[in-house]
């Protein structure tokens, strides 16, 4: 008998260094969920940018839909949702975790991990960030996705920016409960001033936040404004739409996003603005349709961005266009007379009225979907200095491909003879018809030097 039990422990030990924690069930798990946990922890090793860590996600949760009775796949699940963000699926993947296991060696540990979670999840309900996708990467916290003219956008971030520092503290192999708190920890240091003059003379360093990053490989330090990342929304998870919207006591305005759409963030930019008004009347809250597919579904959004409008723990309205006052002729009537709720676009008047945004990429913008009169295929190679080099644009996902509505001045895109207007069809040999958001994302990084097929009007 003893020399069995020695046997038995070798055996879960050696599970444990393999990173398989034994079912406590005993039910034997199919080879094809340990498949997609290898494949999701080989993708994690290997691992260029946050676009891997979702894919991870998604190989989790098929091993997880193959064997729903696997703590490990529940615990693999949890670690990589805490890299991305999402606080609440992280706990409650760690809490099924720990029911299936019943009482594993690190029991403490993951008990002090949820813990954690609790209050990183009310830290960054303070802060807020809507329309702000982050994820902790070993070498910096990595800005995946904002929204343009947001107050990130204005204080002069782009997208693929990796963190370093936050007032000289350094962001590098942390969490991101860590991060949001160096965001909401003041720092009046003699440094932090001399930083500030140095890089910003009209900037006072009480009213800013010293921001070191990492952009194509060189060191840059921006200044911005104390509450760049801070929001009147916040962000929410599946898990939290019974709580935050069903029961409030308050009436609330709930706006479904996701990092591909374009649209989406100069949408968040404007609804805020709006919103800033009527804070006092009504709680504001957004939420990723990319990884809370439930709610999404659960409401039928078919559209991004889409407003909802809840009282009373019903649903009483929905919007999209934002013209005039929406959100307080709802709270002051119920309902918006006279726009037409559930807009297709966004209005041509109020894009006409934003920085940066060319005629051109409006009008295209109220064409979503048409083709253009008189467009050819041309072939337009890009030579990137970097692999993970941006392009610098923004696109509109349309019938057949991805329309170009905005190029950076300086930026790759601009440099390859991209132009607004311009709509992509294929990537080398891969056709875009069936392409997802992310799929298209992914291919532009994937490879470094690609050509991209577009068309043009008029050539």
């Amino acid at each position: 008998m003893r020399r069995l039990a020695v046997v038995v422990l070798l055996c879960i030990i050696v599970g444990m260094i393999a990173g398989m924690v034994p079912n406590a069930s005993g039910q034997h798990v199919p080879e094809e969920a340990k498949q997609h946990i290898l494949q999701g922890k080989n993708i994690i090793e290997q691992a260029r940018g946050p676009l891997d860590y979702l894919k991870a996600q998604e190989e989790f949760e098929k091993a997880i839909g193959i064997a729903p009775e696997w703590p490990d796949a529940h615990y693999n699940l949890a670690l990589i949702s805490e890299e991305l963000g999402q606080e609440i699926k992280a706990m409650k993947s760690y809490e099924k975790y720990l029911q299936l296991a019943n009482t594993p060696a690190d029991k403490n540990e993951v008990l002090a991990d949820i813990e954690r979670l609790k209050r990183a999840r009310e830290t960054k309900k303070k802060i807020g960030m809507p329309g702000v996708a982050l994820t902790a990467l070993k070498d910096g916290i990595y800005l995946r996705s904002f929204g343009r003219f947001s107050k990130l956008h204005q204080a002069g971030f782009n997208i693929g920016d990796k963190i370093v520092k936050v007032n000289e503290r350094d962001a590098v192999g942390i969490k991101l409960e860590e991060f949001y708190r160096l965001l909401e920890t003041s720092f009046d240091g003699q440094s932090l001033g001399e930083t500030v003059q140095a890089h910003s003379r009209d900037k006072d360093s009480k009213k800013s936040v010293s921001i070191s990053i990492i952009r194509g490989g060189s060191p840059k330090v921006i200044i911005a404004p104390h509450d760049a990342f801070k929001s009147i929304f916040f962000e929410i998870e599946d898990d939290e739409v019974e709580e935050e919207v069903i029961r409030s006591p308050r009436p609330v305005f709930v706006v479904f996003w996701a990092d591909w759409c374009q649209r989406c963030g100069t949408y968040l930019a404007m609804l805020e603005s709006q919103a800033e008004k009527h804070k006092d009347e009504a709680k504001f809250v957004s939420i990723n349709a990319t990884y809370n597919k439930k709610v999404a579904e659960r409401f039928g959004i078919r559209q991004l961005p889409t407003v909802l409008y809840f009282k009373n723990g019903s649903q009483i309205s929905a919007f999209r266009e934002l013209s005039g006052d929406p959100i307080g002729e709802l709270l002051a009537t119920g309902s918006i007379s006279g726009k037409g709720e559930n807009k297709n676009h966004v209005a041509e008047d109020i894009l006409k009225g934003l920085p940066g945004i060319q005629p051109s990429a409006a009008r295209y913008q109220e064409k979503t979907g048409k083709e253009e009169l008189g467009a050819t295929l041309k072939a337009v190679p890009v030579l990137k200095d970097a692999s993970r080099e941006k392009l610098g644009m923004a696109v509109q996902r349309e019938q057949g491909g991805f329309r170009i509505m905005r190029v950076l001045p300086g930026s790759l895109a601009e440099r390859s003879g991209l132009k607004v207007g311009d709509k992509i069809v294929r990537i080398n040999s891969k056709e875009l018809g069936s392409f997802s958001e992310l799929e298209f994302l992914n291919s532009l990084e994937s490879e470094q030097n690609i050509i991209l097929y577009i068309q043009r009007r008029g050539e």
